[in-house]
């Protein structure tokens, strides 16, 4: 579903909620700019209305904002164009998570062996059963992760990934700053979603 208006008769922005299960239709919401000064609500949006594993969860709006989760990066020109942290390298990235952060279920800041630090994040089944599929299909192409509404990292996919497990470990990140993007996805996960 494509959104025509993004102000209403009065000139207030509204944001246009589309989550999609495969190919067919899906519920739609409205929200208008005075529910989006409130904090739940924000955070729902990043969140974006629980998207799991198998839904694809499009925010029609002036910043097209991307909910926290692992997206597959294009070659070609979309309207989500996000500049990647630490870097001045501008990527595109296809709407719709591969995994949210209602997928993960655990998270642990470990060292690597190559130096510095990771943020390792294992998914429940629904979301590594996404992963693996995802990164089967995009060998050889390159994923990347979104958290408040920026690209923090792209990796290139070498061969699927089983088991449920990923992680951040490219984008020299200090300890502080994977603590800091741990309590921003613990916050998301524990947003309820009762619209």
């Amino acid at each position: 579903m494509k959104s025509k208006n993004l102000f209403d008769r009065r000139g207030r922005m509204t944001v246009e909620l589309t989550a999609k299960k495969g190919y067919f239709g899906a519920p739609t919401s409205k929200i208008d700019d005075t529910t989006m000064n409130h904090p739940l609500t924000i955070l729902s949006l990043l969140a974006c209305l629980s998207a799991s594993a198998n839904t694809r969860t499009k925010i029609a709006g002036p910043d097209s904002l991307l909910c926290t989760g692992w997206y597959y990066i294009s070659d070609s020109i979309t309207k989500f164009k996000r500049q990647l942290e630490k870097t001045n390298d501008f990527l595109y990235v296809i709407p719709g998570p591969i995994t949210s952060a209602k997928d993960i279920i655990r998270m642990t800041i470990y060292n690597r062996k190559e130096g510095g630090y990771g943020l390792a994040m294992k998914l429940g089944d629904n979301g590594a059963n996404a992963w693996s599929r995802a990164t089967h299909k995009w060998i050889a192409k390159r994923l990347g992760f979104i958290l408040d509404n920026k690209l923090l990292e792209v990796d290139y996919v070498n061969s699927e990934i089983t088991g449920g497990m990923t992680a951040l470990i490219g984008g020299n990140f200090t300890k502080e700053e994977l603590e800091k993007f741990k309590k921003i996805i613990e916050g998301e996960i524990s947003v309820p979603f009762d619209f």
